[in-house]
């Protein structure tokens, strides 16, 4: 794993039904932005490396679209879910669950 945590958030008081109606606003089409560290090529070299290197370069927003993310269970800090989406989607970095 690389990278830094950016922020932490207590998970008291989240709930298995918040998290299945917050899931439900995912499903559509959209734009997301590749993350650094992915293996995208920019230029002919991986995004990651450039990452590695402390380099942040601007990159194009790409179409995806998520047709089910479905939430299964919920156990202390840890959730199981399922999501079905066109290629190219990052879900580690455009499901990132806020004020649930």
């Amino acid at each position: 794993m690389e990278g830094r945590i950016l922020e932490n958030h207590a998970v008291e008081g989240v709930s298995l039904e918040g998290l299945k109606n917050l899931a439900s606003e995912f499903l559509e089409d959209q734009y997301q932005t590749p993350p650094m560290f992915s293996a995208k090529k920019v230029n002919g070299q991986k995004l990651y490396q450039l990452a590695r290197k402390g380099k942040t370069i601007d990159r194009e927003r790409r179409f995806i679209h998520v047709s089910t993310f479905e939430i299964d269970d919920l156990r202390d800090d840890e959730v199981d879910f399922f999501v079905h989406c066109s290629k190219g989607t990052y879900v580690r970095s455009s499901m990132i669950l806020v004020n649930v």
